[in-house]
C-alpha cells in the first residue's frame, strides 16, 4: 500500500527502503509502512518476546499481589490496632468510672453494702446526667452496673441499665458481636432472676449462639451462656441442664489447668445438677472435688464458694447426712451475708433450706421460722408475685402438715399450687408438689377417690420432667402406695412401696424419716400377710432411722419399737 500511494514522497524512496522493510517484517520487527502506534509497536514486542513477556508479567502480577496483600494485612493491623485501642479507651473509661464512684466512700461492715449501693446509685444518675460521648464505652458502664445491681440483688435497679446497654449495642454494633452477646446474657440471666423464665431463656439462647459463631464452640464465653442456662433449666423443670453443665465443665477443661477454681466450679456445677436429676452417688462426688477446689482458691466466705456450699449442703439433705448438710448451708449463709447482705435472695435461699433440714428432722416450729424469715426476705427484693414465693408457700404447707395442723397446711398448698399454675404453668414440675401434699391431705381427711386422682395427676406430670428412679419419683409412689394400703387393697400398694424404697436405696438415702416410713408401710403389708418375720428386719431398719433422726425416747420411735416387739413376738409364736 505504500508503494502504491499516489503522493511520490509518500512511496519508498529506494529498492533498498522496501527490502529493508521486507527485511524487518520477516523478522517480526514494525515496518516503516505503518503508522507506528504504541498499539502496534507493542504487540511486534510482545510477539518478539512472548517468553520474557510472560515470565515478566508473572513477576509484575506477584508483586501486585503480594503489594495489595501487604496493603490489606496494614489495613487488618491497622482496624485491630483501632479495636484495641477502642478496648483500652473502654476498659480506662470504666476504670476511671469506678475509681470517680469509690473515691471518699466509707467502707462498711462485712455484709454492709448501704455504701456500695449509694456508690452504684451515685453513678447511675451520673450516666444519666452527662452520659459518656462514646456509645460503645456507655453501654460498656451500663452493662457493668447493671450487672453489679443484679448481683447485690436489686433486679428492679439492674434492669434499665441492662435494656439500654443491649439497645445501644444493638445499634452500633449490630446483631453480631460478641458485645451484643454479652448483653443478651447479662439481660437474661437477670430475666432469670425475676422469675421471668421464658424470656430470660430466649435471650440467654441467643447469646450462646452468637458466642459460638463468632468465638467458636471452646470459648470461655460460651461455658458462662451454658452455666446461665443450667439455671434456669434446673427452675424450669426442663431437661437440657445436664447437657449444659457437661458442656460448660468440657469447655473449661479443654481451656484451663485442672485445678483452676473455675474447672472445680464447674464439676460442683454439674454434680448439683446430678442430684437434682437422682443421679446421687456420681453427684456428691463432683460436689466434693468442686467444694474442696473453690474454697482451696477463694476461702470460706467467697460468694462462689458460698454457691457450691449450697449445692452440697441440698445434696447431703436429700440423702440423709443432715449434720453436714446443715454445717454447709450454714456456711453458704455466711458466705452471703458477708459478701451480698443478709437480705439477699441468695441468703433467703439459705434460710428455705435450714427450713428443709429442720423438717427433715422433725421439727416443724424452727423449720416455719426459716421459711418465714426466707419469704420475707423475698418479698422485700422480688415482691409478692414470683415463683420462688410459690415455693416457699409449698414449703410452709409442708410445716403446717409436720405438725398435724391440716387447715393451715390446705392454704398454703392452695396457695402455692396457684402461683406456680399462674407463673409457670399448670403442668410444670413445680405444680405437682402442692399437687402431691394436696392429695395427702385429702388421704388423711379420707377422701381416698379425691387423694388419687391429686396423687395421680402429680405423678403423670412429674414423668415428663424426671426419670422413675428420682427421688422425687420415689416419694410420689411411695404416697401412692400407702393410699392403696389404707384402702385396704395390698396387692395394688406393695409394688408401688417396693419400687419407692429401691429407689431411695439406690440413691443413697440412709436414716431418713421418709426412709423409715416407707420400712414401717412395707411391715405392715408383711404383718398383715401373715410373714411376720419378713416383718421383723423391716420394723428394724424403720427403727433405726427414727432413732438417728428423733433419738430414742421420741413418741414416734417409741411407737416404732413397739411395733417392732409385736412383730418379733409373732414372729417367734409357733405356727399351729
Amino acid at each position: 500500500m505504500k508503494s502504491l500511494r499516489k503522493e511520490p514522497g509518500e512511496r519508498y524512496g529506494s529498492v533498498e527502503s522496501l527490502a529493508e522493510d521486507l527485511k524487518r517484517y520477516l523478522d517480526g520487527l514494525p515496518v516503516y509502512a505503518r503508522a507506528g502506534s504504541w498499539v502496534y509497536r507493542s504487540r511486534k514486542f510482545l510477539h518478539r518476546n512472548r517468553a520474557a513477556v510472560v515470565a515478566a508479567t508473572l513477576a509484575l502480577t506477584s508483586l501486585l499481589l503480594f503489594t495489595l496483600s501487604s496493603i490489606r494485612q496494614e489495613r487488618i493491623t491497622d482496624l485491630q490496632r483501632q479495636e484495641a485501642e477502642s478496648e483500652r479507651e473502654k476498659a480506662e473509661t470504666v476504670a476511671d468510672f469506678l475509681a470517680d464512684l469509690f473515691e471518699g466512700a466509707g467502707a462498711g461492715g462485712p455484709g454492709d453494702r448501704q455504701p456500695v449501693l449509694a456508690i452504684l446509685d451515685r453513678g447511675t444518675r451520673r450516666m444519666k446526667r452527662v452520659p459518656n460521648p462514646h456509645p460503645t464505652v456507655q453501654a460498656s458502664l451500663l452493662e457493668a452496673s447493671g450487672k453489679a445491681y443484679r448481683r447485690m440483688g436489686f433486679y428492679d435497679r439492674a434492669e434499665p441499665l441492662l435494656v439500654e446497654s443491649l439497645t445501644i449495642r444493638r445499634a452500633e454494633l449490630g446483631d453480631h458481636h460478641l458485645d451484643t452477646a454479652s448483653s443478651l446474657h447479662e439481660l437474661g440471666f437477670l430475666r432469670f432472676f425475676q422469675g421471668k423464665l421464658e424470656e430470660g431463656e430466649t435471650l440467654m439462647l441467643e447469646a450462646l449462639q452468637l458466642r459460638e459463631s463468632l468465638a467458636g464452640t471452646d470459648a470461655l464465653g460460651v461455658a458462662e451462656s451454658l452455666d446461665g442456662l443450667t439455671e434456669l433449666d434446673l427452675t424450669a423443670g426442663i431437661n437440657n441442664a445436664e447437657d449444659y453443665s457437661r458442656r460448660a465443665l468440657a469447655v473449661r477443661s479443654r481451656n484451663l489447668d485442672q485445678d483452676h477454681p473455675a474447672v472445680g466450679h464447674s464439676r460442683a456445677r454439674l454434680g448439683g445438677v446430678l442430684v437434682r436429676h437422682g443421679k446421687n452417688v456420681e453427684g456428691l462426688v463432683l460436689l466434693e472435688e468442686g467444694f474442696a477446689a473453690v474454697e482451696k482458691a477463694f476461702g470460706s466466705q467467697d460468694p462462689l464458694t458460698a454457691h457450691i456450699a449450697f449445692d452440697y449442703g441440698f445434696a447431703l439433705r436429700e440423702v440423709g447426712s443432715y449434720d453436714r448438710a446443715e454445717k454447709l448451708i450454714r456456711l453458704a449463709l455466711r458466705g452471703y451475708e458477708t459478701s451480698v447482705g443478709p437480705d439477699h435472695p441468695f441468703s433467703a435461699a439459705c434460710h428455705g433450706e435450714l427450713g428443709n433440714i429442720f423438717l427433715a428432722r422433725h421439727d416443724p416450729d424452727s423449720a416455719e421460722a426459716e421459711f418465714r424469715r426466707a419469704r420475707q426476705l423475698l418479698t422485700q427484693r422480688v415482691g409478692s408475685d414470683h415463683p420462688w414465693l410459690g415455693a416457699l408457700a409449698n414449703h410452709l404447707g409442708r410445716a403446717c402438715l409436720a405438725r398435724g395442723d391440716l387447715e393451715c397446711a390446705a392454704v398454703q398448698f392452695r396457695k402455692s399450687r396457684d402461683m406456680v399454675e399462674r407463673m409457670m404453668g399448670p403442668e410444670s414440675l413445680d405444680a405437682s408438689f402442692p399437687m402431691q401434699y394436696q392429695g395427702r391431705i385429702a388421704r388423711l381427711k379420707g377422701d381416698l377417690d379425691e387423694a388419687e386422682a391429686l396423687l395421680q395427676k402429680a405423678r403423670t406430670i412429674r414423668r415428663k420432667y424426671l426419670s422413675e428412679s428420682h427421688l422425687n419419683f420415689a416419694h410420689i409412689l411411695h404416697d401412692l402406695g400407702r393410699l392403696y394400703l389404707d384402702r385396704g387393697d395390698v396387692d395394688q400398694a406393695e409394688p408401688l412401696l417396693r419400687r419407692a424404697l429401691e429407689i431411695r436405696g439406690a440413691g443413697g438415702v440412709r436414716g431418713t424419716l421418709k426412709l423409715a416410713s416407707n420400712h414401717l408401710d412395707l411391715a405392715e403389708i408383711e404383718m398383715l400377710r401373715g410373714r411376720h418375720e419378713d416383718a421383723v428386719p423391716l420394723l428394724e431398719q424403720a427403727l433405726q432411722g427414727r432413732h438417728r433422726v428423733l433419738g430414742t425416747e421420741h413418741e414416734l420411735s417409741l411407737a416404732a419399737a413397739e411395733e417392732l416387739e409385736k412383730a418379733r413376738a409373732l414372729a417367734s409364736t409357733p405356727s399351729r
